[in-house]
């Protein structure tokens, strides 16, 4: 595979293909000019091994960077380390909209194309937004539908573009995003690589959220359909591989693919009094931290149960950061029960994000049962680099459960018990000893297992020796 010192005739091939993907467009010569400068003063290795199958690659989900969290966070950076380690990359994506469930600013919602480094293009699509009040499953129907429709301005040139991408990835949920690149990888006969990150339809039809026997039926055949027909699958725990599996792929084919964390970015023993006071907390006080989003699956009632049960216990302050549709439901019901032992706050940006991170003493990962194992939280892995210990609402066997037991990183209870998240709430503040072993045990788990160079470097290895001795055999 590439690493940062690149052997003379990969870049070589990586101008080559770069200079006719771009040579059509007026800034083309420009930005042949300093991709070429950027990959000649690297380091140069003068022996000469195989070429890598994987040069030119591209990306199509709906979400993508500068999106905080989820889905657009992970394919954003993966997008990124791609086009760091030598890849030409091309991203077809939405616009940045998640979690607030509205444009972000200095978005238009528009075609546009932004080229943040020489061998990385984003190709943004518009599409509908639906705001907090509207969603519902017919409103995220129409959302991926709009956005697929207007990928269509991309797709129609790429089908019959050369050169030809050497791999396409589809980034799922939302489902409707793979039929254009299984089109694609059947007509120009590319590997496809499908990365689930949610199960979407399983979800959706468990919480409730999408009902009809015959539909359902429908979209588990279409699932199925593309889900066999992928050259490989990744998804983001063993469960959910195992799900995968289950909905016809095959076992060699299934790659488990962890979000990861940046190990390196989080000190975990950052305790960051400034913030605390900034949040109007005191050093002595323990604070309890939600961070991500606020919708549907999580049932976030459980924390203002948690609370309310602890409010005399003055001690004890919650924090509850993020946004979705559920949370001016949480803020009334709040209100209510008059909770001055909960603070509200909204999507926080890298660096408050890691001083929220920092001044916690438990972090909570709330999902609803029907959820469990259909959807891997992504806050848990920052959690666990942070070196802090975790309360997760999840059945024996499940995907959060494995990891934090694995790991000895936490504390699991059974979802939907406001009396299990009370009591593991009491039982950390009560034992420092039992919060700081399972904070350490946390820390290395992270740095063993979700570090992302590890990660990423592990799967192009994979796919580039398993493509590599294919097309020797051809």
């Amino acid at each position: 595979m590439h690493s940062r010192t690149l052997h003379w005739h990969h870049r070589f091939k990586a101008i080559v293909v770069f200079f006719r993907s771009k040579a059509s467009e007026p800034s083309g010569l420009s930005e042949v000019r300093n991709f070429a400068r950027f990959h000649c003063s690297q380091p140069v290795r003068w022996h000469i091994p195989d070429p890598p199958p994987f040069v030119k690659i591209l990306i199509y989900g709906l979400n993508f960077a500068p999106e905080p969290t989820g889905i657009g966070k992970y394919t954003g950076e993966f997008a990124n380390w791609l086009a760091e380690h030598g890849h030409v990359v091309e991203v077809l994506c939405g616009q940045p909209h998640y979690p607030q469930w509205q444009l972000q600013p200095g978005f238009s919602n528009n075609y546009r194309v932004e080229r943040p480094r020489p061998n990385l293009t984003i190709r943004r699509i518009p599409h509908y937004i639906p705001g907090v009040a509207e969603l519902s499953a017919r409103a995220r129907i129409r959302l991926e539908t709009t956005f697929n429709l207007g990928a269509l301005r991309w797709w129609l040139p790429v089908l019959f573009a050369r050169p030809r991408f050497d791999l396409v990835v589809t980034i799922c949920p939302p489902t409707q995003t793979v039929g254009l690149p299984w089109i694609y990888s059947k007509l120009r006969g590319v590997p496809w690589l499908l990365w689930i990150q949610d199960f979407q339809l399983d979800a959706a039809i468990k919480l409730g959220m999408l009902r009809g026997s015959r539909l359902a039926r429908a979209l588990y055949g279409l699932e199925r359909f593309f889900i066999t027909r992928a050259s490989y699958v990744a998804s983001i725990s063993g469960p959910m591989c195992r799900l995968a599996i289950a909905k016809g792929a095959a076992p060699a084919q299934v790659i488990e693919l962890p979000n990861w964390s940046n190990i390196e970015l989080i000190d975990p023993k950052r305790r960051d009094l400034d913030y605390r006071n900034e949040m109007g907390l005191s050093e002595q006080d323990f604070v309890v931290v939600y961070s991500g989003a606020m919708g549907e699956k999580q049932g976030l009632g459980l924390i203002l149960e948690s609370a309310e049960a602890l409010k005399s216990t003055r001690q004890i302050r919650f924090i509850i950061a993020g946004d979705g549709p559920a949370r001016a439901g949480l803020e009334a019901d709040a209100a209510q029960r008059g909770l001055d032992n909960v603070k509200f706050i909204g999507v926080q940006p890298l660096a408050a994000f890691l001083s929220l991170l920092a001044i916690s003493d438990v972090q909570l990962v709330i999902q609803k049962e029907a959820a469990a194992d259909l959807v891997m939280p992504s806050k848990l892995t920052n959690i666990l680099a942070a070196g802090r210990v975790c309360i997760a609402t999840a059945p024996p066997g499940s995907a959060i459960a494995d990891v934090l037991e694995r790991a000895q990183a936490g504390i699991v209870v059974m979802p939907d018990q406001a009396e299990g998240l009370t009591s593991a709430i009491r039982q950390l503040l009560d034992q420092p000893s039992l919060r700081e072993s399972m904070g350490r045990n946390a820390r290395k788990y992270a740095e063993a297992f979700l570090d992302r160079d590890a990660i990423l470097r592990r799967l192009i290895e994979r796919l580039e020796s398993e493509f590599s001795a294919i097309r020797t055999n051809k």
